[in-house]
């Protein structure tokens, strides 16, 4: 299925000349240096490990600044184009990671399916309906009593939480039957507010207490895995964004937390029918911290010298964007990269960007280069990368149309591009 992308170059430059961080979206139109690294992702877990329904941990580390962020928005653009769905979950401090319960209702009020731009339970299940429907040979009323046959069968799946097998069910129903007082209680419910007394009454389950949050929790993130394939998508990547800081706490509970990556992981081993990818983004100090806890160390390392996975071993649990580049050849190639996607949008019917234009990039990328010779580099050299071009680059004369584009409002400059979803 296509689907249009909307994409106005101008905020996304300027978004990025502010901030040096990466868009929301279109990081997939400005990736440098991670070519092979997102096709053997894409081979290895969106075709050949979500087609057996396995499930997989991977850690992105790196400094701040070194492109974990952007990493992480553009896999999850390759994902959705492969139609799995994708969540995106900041792991700040307000986010208890301790708790499971509170990271599943952080993935499920933010879970997206590949054929909607809506996040949430009911975006969902919304879009679980759509996809059962369309995989059905022919139309009308009997593709829509198939439908409804798929949904009144999800109850009885092997779902590692059954309540949820069943709530599920009883909330497409209700979508399909425009009960919305069932569905708006589902939903409620999926979310994970499970310890609410007349929502679960209304749904005919029995609340969740308190002692036990945390195994529904984890459950809970588990089924709704099995949902997604069970609707026919290809599985779900799950990405925690600044997971340093959720995963940073007091020596009390850091234990706590080994405990349950470790605990997650092997959970994820015994979990069947799933297919998911869990990424989180961390910083080299909490990598050092997960190494020095002996039962969690062995999960994580490398099987050896050789074996790491910009070494070619996908299946490598740690990929460190650090230590393995070439500083100022990766932020040349960030310049011309993003001059070229500047010229392309902006002034198509052009030769591209000019010599001299490229001169002043390649010569900002060296000066950046030498001067901060870290991971860092490359926010500082997309924020002046991206200022220069919205200041130098193509004005009236270039547009295909005439005009000065970047004087008009977003929505008078929209850039559309062809999304596989």
């Amino acid at each position: 299925m296509t689907s249009s992308m909307k994409l106005d170059v101008y905020d996304i430059f300027g978004h990025m000349a502010a901030t040096g961080q990466a868009p929301p979206e279109g990081c997939s139109l400005f990736g440098v240096g991670y070519d092979d690294a997102f096709e053997r992702l894409r081979v290895e877990y969106f075709s050949r490990a979500f087609k057996r329904g396995a499930t997989a941990q991977k850690f992105v580390v790196g400094p701040f600044g070194s492109g974990k962020t952007h990493f992480l928005r553009h896999l999850q653009e390759i994902a959705r184009n492969e139609s799995c769905v994708i969540a995106e979950v900041p792991l700040t401090k307000q986010v208890d990671f301790t708790r499971s319960l509170v990271r599943y209702q952080e993935v499920a009020t933010r879970v997206q399916p590949p054929i909607s731009k809506r996040s949430g339970m009911r975006a969902l299940l919304e879009a679980c309906l759509e996809n059962v429907r369309a995989k059905i040979a022919v139309g009308g009323s009997v593709a829509d009593a198939a439908t409804r046959g798929w949904a009144e069968a999800l109850a009885r799946e092997d779902f590692a939480l059954s309540m949820y097998a069943r709530v599920a069910s009883r909330t497409l129903l209700a979508l399909l039957e425009s009960d919305e007082e069932t569905a708006d209680a589902g939903v409620q419910w999926l979310e994970g507010s499970v310890a609410d007394t007349a929502i679960a009454k209304r749904l005919g389950v029995t609340k969740v207490v308190s002692t036990r949050a945390d195994l529904h929790g984890q459950q809970a993130l588990h089924s709704m895995f099995q949902l997604v394939r069970a609707a026919g998508f290809r599985g779900t990547l799950v990405c925690f964004d600044e997971a340093e800081q959720g995963l940073t706490v007091d020596r009390k509970r850091q234990e706590r937390v080994m405990q349950i990556l470790q605990a997650d992981s092997n959970a994820f081993d015994l979990l069947t029918g799933a297919g998911a990818l869990v990424v989180y983004a961390i910083t080299p100090d909490v990598e050092r911290r997960m190494m020095d806890f002996a039962a969690l160390q062995q999960r994580i390392m490398d099987p050896g010298p050789g074996f790491g996975f910009f070494d070619g071993f996908t299946l490598a649990p740690v990929i460190d964007l650090t230590g393995h580049r070439d500083v100022s050849r990766d932020l040349v190639s960030i310049g011309r990269q993003l001059a070229r996607v500047y010229w392309e949008r902006v002034a198509p019917n052009t030769d591209g960007p000019p010599a001299e234009a490229q001169r002043q990039l390649d010569d900002m990328a060296r000066e950046v280069a030498e001067n901060n010779p870290t991971a860092g580099s490359r926010r500082e050299m997309v924020k002046r990368a991206c200022a220069w071009l919205l200041m130098h680059g193509p004005s009236e004369q270039d547009s295909p149309d005439g005009k000065d584009r970047r004087s008009l409002r977003p929505t008078e400059a929209l850039i559309e591009r062809e999304v596989e979803v």
